[in-house]
């Protein structure tokens, strides 16, 4: 999977009227702003949040929902200033729209037929006029022309170091692969908002005991059956191309993960992945930000993974995050699981959790057997998700390995402060 940007820049220190229109739109939504929201990170069905960054240069926008885009336009329009959206899909192709009282006036595409005709493909891109109604006549036309014609493996590459040269860094990012701890920006100021619907409760009346898990019933990952032959040829030639192209792109990850080069979004915005919040002392995991704590069972080692309270069973990486009851639910229903081979309940202090055993038939190559060893912790604020997923059974040593040290799990409770 590669990289996804999107933000939106305005040019100069607008940010206290920016945020105003941000969040009066969103107040007229029904969403009102939380102020302690560490634990869980966002949640999408009912919350919207943004990073604000700026600099005597750039206001810059991050906002969570890129669905509602077009209306984020629409509010900021009103500021009647111009508005440079930048943009970054899948790491194939970049761009930018440079948009005044709503109307697109410059647009460069890095792959002009990459969405096919549309109605941005014959607006110009005209450099001179972009640097003039962004403030930045400084800098040099041939300077940006040669950064927009280079080629790359990773169009994200391209893009940050666009953003760099119009001193817009924050701008090469998009709202899902930042967190407080590491939004930072040389020569930016930020702020972090965050809004949740009113009515809305992450955990709620969510009752971890009541729920069960669920599987899919049929295979978790079905092959179709009695393909056309040209289907099937098709497939074969695919495969033929795939293969090569596959150990090219790993020759090539390789050498730029050797030399440092990689692009800085990269392998960012999947599950439980988390800059390093956590501290680690003899045995004990601690994550203040999360109010979590965890001790390690014998046997059981920490690791510098990603995740909440990252350590391992054996070989195997446990996959720790706090997260809704909503995301909880989702989990428990199952749909990539063949069986259920067990659903317990039990109790870790006062708090109640659960564990799930499930597993799925892969049948790729030679037909194999996915097992899912998960626990569900349930806070008054969070359900702390802890999650191995491996092809081979764990031994009932490490399976007693990993249950001691989920029982060891603790929240921290928040100082009371006051007369």
């Amino acid at each position: 999977m590669g990289a996804f940007y999107r933000s939106y820049s305005i040019p100069g220190d607008v940010h206290e009227v920016a945020e105003q229109k941000i969040t009066t739109w969103l107040s007229r939504k029904g969403f009102y702003e939380i102020e302690d929201h560490s634990v869980i990170d966002h949640e999408r069905d009912g919350e919207r949040a943004f990073y604000l960054f700026w600099s005597d240069r750039w206001t810059i926008i991050l906002y969570s929902h890129f669905e509602e885009d077009e209306r984020l336009l629409f509010e900021l329009n009103l500021l009647q200033l111009p508005i440079l959206h930048l943009w970054v899909l899948d790491s194939d192709v970049w761009g930018y729209e440079l948009f005044l009282q709503r109307k697109p006036l410059i647009v460069f595409n890095s792959q002009q037929k990459y969405f096919g005709p549309n109605e941005l493909s014959d607006v110009p891109n005209d450099i001179p006029t972009l640097l003039a109604k962004c403030g930045l006549e400084d800098l040099a036309v041939d300077d940006i022309a040669a950064i927009l014609n280079k080629r790359g493996l990773f169009k994200e590459r391209t893009c940050e170091e666009f953003a760099k040269a119009i001193d817009a860094r924050p701008a090469a990012a998009q709202y899902e692969y930042l967190s407080e701890s590491d939004a930072a920006s040389p020569g930016y100021s930020f702020v972090h908002r965050r809004f949740r619907k009113r009515g809305f409760d992450p955990v709620g009346n969510f009752e971890l005991h009541l729920r069960q898990a669920k599987s899919g019933g049929a295979e978790a990952f079905p092959l179709p059956q009695n393909l056309p032959l040209s289907f099937r040829v098709i497939a074969l030639l695919m495969r033929v191309v795939a293969i090569p192209l596959g150990w090219l792109m790993r020759f090539t990850i390789a050498r730029k993960v050797k030399s440092g080069d990689l692009p800085d979004g990269f392998g960012m915005g999947l599950p439980g992945q988390h800059p390093k919040e956590y501290n680690f002392e003899e045995n004990r995991l601690e994550n203040p930000k999360r109010r979590c704590r965890i001790t390690l069972a014998d046997g059981v080692v920490q690791n510098d993974g990603f995740g909440i309270l990252p350590f391992n069973i054996g070989d195997h990486q446990v996959v720790s995050r706090a997260i809704s009851a909503n995301e909880a639910m989702e989990i428990l229903s199952g749909s990539h699981y063949q069986e259920i081979e067990e659903d317990s309940n039990f109790e870790v202090g006062s708090l109640p959790a659960k564990y799930v055993l499930a597993t799925s038939t892969i049948p790729q190559g030679k037909q194999r057997t996915r097992y899912s060893y998960q626990y569900f912790i349930q806070a008054p604020f969070a359900i702390f998700h802890f999650s191995l997923v491996t092809d081979e059974a764990l031994s009932s040593a490490e399976v007693d390995s990993f249950r001691k040290t989920i029982e060891f799990f603790e929240i921290i409770e928040q100082e009371i402060t006051g007369e």
